[in-house]
């Protein structure tokens, strides 16, 4: 499983640790600082998901961007503001955490995205 995150490079250890002790499966995280820098890349292809891990305004923007741009992708937005809940809720992401949740959603968002029940994005 290949997943772009869209997080300050000081979070990428962190995150990746996290995710790759919650489940059985090797995750792949490839850290992207904006979408700009993610569509720039020659790899960019074949993500399971897009996870922005990014605070506040900024990391919104990020989400409609990427969903603008990809918008039959799988984007999980982990936010430090639960105030932010509304705007996902109109946005549609495919998930919405508070950052720093219980596990067990973030092993529910991941095992979703293994078990195929949201679109993998491929730049065509």
């Amino acid at each position: 499983m290949k997943i772009a995150l869209f997080a300050p490079k000081e979070d990428y250890i962190a995150f990746t640790l996290k995710v790759n002790n919650l489940v059985d499966d090797w995750i792949i995280v490839n850290q992207c600082d904006t979408p700009s820098d993610f569509f720039n890349r020659d790899n960019n292809k074949n993500y399971s998901a897009l996870w922005v891990a990014t605070d506040g305004a900024k990391g919104m923007e990020m989400v409609i961007e990427l969903q603008e741009k990809l918008p039959k992708s799988h984007v999980v937005w982990e936010s430090d503001d639960e105030y932010f809940a509304l705007t996902a809720y109109e946005l549609h992401p495919a998930c919405f955490l508070k950052k720093n949740d219980e596990s067990e959603y973030v092993i529910t968002a991941i095992t979703n995205i293994q078990r195929g029940k949201y679109h993998a994005i491929g730049i065509v």
